[in-house]
């Protein structure tokens, strides 16, 4: 049985587009089309802990204040996604998060990990974000992300294979109850010179069964809703399904070759 993982914005949306991203920033990737997958959670008896690589899918999003300092605004999260034999890198948020940061009228930026353990930043476009073709309230936000495993330290969700598919939910019975988590910035306390992503654990609270009203500014959205323990800066993070045990597409990107 090949298990997969529940992956989704901190609203519990699964959003499709047919639009194309434009690259992030300067970054650039590199590396093989087909990675190994990692497993996720490490499981002991009845103890389960999130493994360090789920932490290593998000960037902390935010802008420069008028020292050039960073400031934190919400999490976004790097998913792997491409034809057979090629493999591209992209940056999901919540659109809220996006809107909130122009709304500063500076400089957005995305804060990622190096290789030595400190965090580089780097700038945003607004031009190079894409959202929902049809439907303006849908809470979601995706850009190309491009960046060197050789500089930095990150993993990206495989849309291949690590998203809960409906048919995935009836093959497994996925249903209210199961455990899942997520990963993402806490505002208070997000690294003075490296991101440290937190992990927040809750259920499924309700499938998707028809659209929720989710208030005037994103309307009636289709979703599945997770009761969770949730604290500012986790906007955009992505939400995991947490079986015992299973494996999701979060995959290692390998460095470019020598």
């Amino acid at each position: 049985m090949k298990n997969r993982g529940f992956c989704s914005l901190g609203a519990s949306q699964f959003p499709k587009t047919e639009r194309g991203c434009a690259p992030l920033a300067e970054w650039r990737f590199t590396g093989e089309s087909r990675p190994e997958p990692r497993w996720l959670v490490n499981y002991q008896g009845r103890s389960m802990r999130v493994n360090e690589l789920a932490r290593k899918c998000v960037v902390f999003l935010g802008i420069l204040d008028d020292n050039g300092a960073f400031a934190p605004y919400g999490t976004g999260f790097i998913v792997m996604y491409g034809p057979e034999g090629s493999l591209f890198g992209y940056l999901v948020t919540a659109k809220h998060v996006l809107d909130d940061m122009l709304s500063t009228k500076r400089q957005m930026v995305a804060r990622v990990n190096d290789i030595n353990g400190e965090a580089q930043v780097g700038n945003l476009d607004a031009a190079h974000w894409e959202f929902h073709p049809t439907d303006p309230k849908c809470d979601v936000a995706v850009s190309g992300f491009t960046a060197s495993r050789d500089t930095f330290d990150f993993r990206g969700v495989m849309l291949s294979d690590g998203i809960v598919t409906p048919e995935y939910i009836t093959e497994h019975d996925i249903g209210a109850g199961d455990q899942v988590y997520t990963t993402g910035l806490l505002v208070s306390h997000f690294g003075r010179t490296k991101n440290v992503p937190i992990v927040r654990i809750g259920n499924i609270a309700a499938m998707s069964e028809g659209s929720v009203d989710l208030g005037e500014s994103l309307g009636h959205q289709e979703v599945y809703l997770t009761e969770s323990r949730s604290i500012g800066g986790l906007s955009g993070s992505p939400v995991f399904l947490q079986t015992v045990p299973h494996r999701i597409g979060l995959h290692p990107i390998p460095k470019t070759p020598s």
